[in-house]
């Protein structure tokens, strides 16, 4: 089966939710600066749901290598970003 081309829409989707989950996480960081601890959560749970779909649809993809890179560089920085505002208490952010 041939590569999918770069602008496939399967392609795009999960650059789209690399992209959304990268903008939740910052609203997480939004809300809970605000001490909106529900809305941080919120935020932060549909970040990892994009997280979690991008990495669910990537392997059933024939791409390029250079189009497979780039998309899990993005998942690779969607769950590092995930990462670093689990281990950033509140108090850390609100300063």
């Amino acid at each position: 089966m041939p590569a999918l081309p770069n602008d496939h829409p399967r392609v795009n989707f999960i650059r789209v939710e690399v992209k959304t989950g990268l903008t939740l996480v910052k609203l997480a960081y939004t809300e809970r600066f605000s001490r909106d601890r529900a809305g941080a959560n919120r935020a932060i749970g549909l970040a990892r749901k994009a997280l979690e779909t991008a990495r669910h649809f990537l392997p059933k993809l024939t791409l390029t290598s250079a189009v497979k890179q780039e998309l899990q560089q993005g998942i690779d920085t969607l769950e590092s970003e995930i990462g670093r505002y689990d281990n950033t208490s509140d108090e850390s952010v609100t300063r």
